[in-house]
């Protein structure tokens, strides 16, 4: 049995992961470390178990094949057409209503996180926040759950945010309880985004930095899907790279320079003005990336 094939289709079928993107040394590699954990088990019941959805050895393969690449605040423009949308467009609309927002994938929690501490800061009740996040990865949700980061998680100039939002746990930051209390975070395939159908329309959805590593027909259904729970006034923001995948399924950019957000297409597109750069989320100039 050539296991690295067998694991390559699992990944591709079940998450929807590109064989070419995936390349034969990262399932080897995550195959390696799955091997390990299963000792003293035979190789072949563990090659029997890793066909089992669901299985233990399934899961470590899935946790160390995705990438956990994240920061708090990253792609910063982001946060700060988010903060200035819902201060001058959203909150008018619905003075008494409670924000929905989806996160997913959420990887390790900086980005739900940053988005709760851009929507305080903004000046929205905390008791109008509600952050469903969601990933595949049940190491990356623990990590997630526990809201411990380190210095890699602090890659941006995020001003008096850690100073407000964190506190300082000698060589690292654990999130305030009154930010964490806001993210419900959950195990969910990018492929089966029902769990979270009975709870839309969303008002705002992240999804960046992974459709870049999924085949075609994956990308396609996600977009899909996401449009399905997105509200038809609602904000839906992607990775830099991973714009034209919406803009080709319907969807019109916001007028906002390198927030990467975009709107299901009608004639009135989202406007913000720029003026509340200052004052929203972070200051100082985006730098933008395109890996997750």
């Amino acid at each position: 049995m050539n296991l690295v094939a067998t694991a390559t289709d699992l990944l591709s079928r079940r998450l929807g992961l590109s064989a070419d993107l995936l390349g034969k040394d990262a399932v080897k590699r995550a195959l390696d470390v799955m091997y390990t954990k299963a000792q003293p088990q035979s190789p072949e019941l563990v090659a029997t178990r890793l066909q089992q959805d669901g299985s233990e050895e399934w899961q470590t393969l899935v946790d160390e094949v995705v990438v956990p690449e994240t920061w708090f605040f990253r792609h910063r423009e982001s946060f700060r057409f988010l903060a200035a949308y819902v201060t001058e467009k959203w909150s008018p609309a619905h003075p008494m209503r409670s924000l929905q927002v989806l996160c997913v994938p959420c990887a390790s929690g900086e980005e739900p996180y940053s988005i709760a501490m851009a929507l305080m800061s903004a000046g929205l009740e905390a008791s109008r926040i509600k952050i469903d996040a969601a990933d595949i990865s049940e190491r990356l949700l623990g990590k997630a759950r526990v809201a411990i980061y380190g210095k890699t998680s602090f890659r941006e100039e995020i001003g008096d945010f850690r100073g407000k939002y964190f506190y300082d746990c000698e060589d690292s930051w654990r999130v305030k309880e009154e930010v964490v209390r806001l993210v419900r975070f959950e195990k969910a395939n990018l492929l089966d985004l029902s769990l979270f159908r009975q709870r839309a329309p969303y008002d705002v959805i992240f999804c960046r930095n992974a459709l870049i590593y999924l085949n075609e027909n994956a990308r396609h259904g996600i977009v899909s899907r996401l449009r399905e729970l997105l509200d038809e006034e609602g904000l839906i923001f992607t990775g830099s790279s991973e714009l034209t995948h919406f803009c080709t399924s319907g969807f019109v950019p916001a007028d906002y320079a390198l927030s990467f957000g975009c709107r299901k297409g009608q004639p009135k597109r989202a406007r913000v003005s720029r003026r509340h750069q200052d004052t929203a989320v972070i200051t100082a100039k985006a730098r933008v990336t395109t890996r997750r």
